[in-house]
């Protein structure tokens, strides 16, 4: 019996050849061959029986090549949804000056009844799996909304034996924390292309698993010392072009330029008005989290640019920006980065700062489209307070998205940014993004 909703995949990969996990921890995310990936769509059997038996060398039956019944040993995709109890993902950001995608979290609490998920029990189906660094993917309507690699299984055991296992997982970002770089010096470079070069040095050796956009940035040739985190000094790369660095829900490692962000314009509106998808519950902020009417910035081995708004100042006192350790390649680069960063904090503003979705109000169509909503990806909201006066009507970036998973439905949280924090330029041409006053000149 399933007890998450009957449309909610739990994908393990396990090696049930007796070999274990032949591949090492992390092995799974970081293969080159992009064949690996399991995309939206995909279908799995709901398990291999491996009493049946593996491919095997010169065997007249087992031994015949591209058979369905015989597969390579090896980690192969399991079905565990009957197990599953819940499901909780978290990824993304919050919409924050500079702040940082961390790395997604995720848990699936299992039924452990039959001590199935118990690495101490002899008798487990997935005996000598039940081990961190297995890859796991988690599925609603058949569409990837998390994917990436078990960290810890806790196991929690009750007297009447009702006992349950969790499993605690994490993306790719998890994977490059835990990779230091060795001393090098970089060359002058767009932040797309130092990115790749970071992906493609020997120490960490990502392979084609990612989706890496050029960047407006031009970044210095700084001296990288021993020891430094991989996934600090891209987030550093990051913070630099104000772009947005994060694992995709299907698994892939993607960077996004700030001159990239409205490429992805969904078409998808939410709206109470009874039309459009609609929405439980709404955030709405209005103060002065995002209020700073003085920007100080500083690259490495450059000076400090700080520019400031006399106006903004007067009405709401001094309230200060400062970040330092930029890579860019020059102070005029800074110096751009700081007014642009003026002209939207120096004033509040109204922010729709999240939405929460239940998917059992909503038809199969506004199902597919809702849960297909990635980090990064724009939508248009609409509200109308207690309906009373004129709707309210933005666009929104999506920083992070949260999915809670239970026996009684499945509510999908979205922490939500200004589109103009995050790169909405000015287009000429285009009926949402050639807006006066709605969007800003690029830099």
């Amino acid at each position: 019996m399933t007890l998450v909703p009957s449309t909610t995949k739990v994908i393990v990969w396990f090696d049930l050849s007796g070999a274990g996990n032949a591949l090492g921890p992390f092995a799974i995310i970081l293969e080159a061959d992009g064949t690996i990936l399991a995309e939206d769509g995909d279908v799995f059997a709901q398990e291999y029986d491996q009493a049946q038996g593996f491919f095997t060398l010169n065997d007249p039956i087992k031994g015949q090549l591209n058979s369905v019944d015989f597969v390579l040993a090896g980690d192969i995709a399991q079905d565990i949804s009957t197990y599953v109890q819940g499901v909780s993902i978290n990824r993304g950001r919050p919409s924050l000056v500079f702040s940082d995608v961390l790395a997604g979290r995720w848990t699936v609490t299992l039924n452990n009844f039959d001590r199935a998920f118990d690495p101490f029990f002899d008798g487990s189906p997935f005996l000598d799996n039940i081990v961190p660094g297995k890859r796991i993917q988690i599925r609603t309507d058949n569409i990837v909304i998390a994917d990436g690699f078990i960290e810890d299984w806790n196991l929690f055991y009750a007297v009447n034996g009702r006992s349950t296992a969790q499993i605690v997982a994490t993306d790719g970002l998890a994977a490059l924390a835990a990779i230091e770089l060795d001393a090098h010096t970089a060359t002058s470079q767009g932040s797309g292309a130092r990115v790749n070069a970071v992906l493609d040095r020997t120490e960490v050796d990502w392979g084609l698993n990612r989706s890496i956009a050029t960047g407006s940035a031009t970044l210095q040739a700084d001296t990288v010392t021993a020891g430094t985190n991989v996934l600090a000094y891209l987030q550093q790369v990051n913070r630099t072009e104000l772009g947005k660095l994060f694992i995709s829900r299907n698994g892939v490692l993607t960077f996004r330029g700030r001159d990239q962000t409205l490429d992805v314009l969904s078409g998808i509106k939410f709206s109470d008005a009874g039309q459009d998808i609609p929405y439980k519950g709404i955030n709405v902020q209005y103060g002065s989290d995002l209020l700073y009417n003085r920007i100080r910035l500083q690259r490495v081995g450059g000076t400090e640019q700080t520019v400031d708004d006399a106006a903004s100042i007067e009405k709401y006192r001094p309230r200060t920006f400062s970040a330092t350790e930029l890579l860019h390649n020059s102070d005029a680069q800074v110096l751009e980065l700081a007014q642009y960063l003026l002209g939207i904090y120096r004033e509040p503003a109204v922010r729709i700062a999240g939405l929460d979705v239940d998917l059992a109000r909503l038809d199969d169509t506004q199902r597919q489209s809702v849960i297909g909503l990635d980090i990064g990806d724009v939508i248009e909201v609409q509200f109308t307070p207690n309906q009373i006066g004129d709707p309210i009507a933005q666009w929104a970036v999506i920083e992070g998205i949260e999915h809670r998973i239970t026996p009684s439905g499945h509510e999908i949280r979205f922490s939500l940014g200004s589109t103009v924090e995050v790169g909405t330029f000015l287009t000429l041409n285009d009926p949402v993004l050639g807006r006066l006053g709605l969007n800003v000149l690029g830099f």
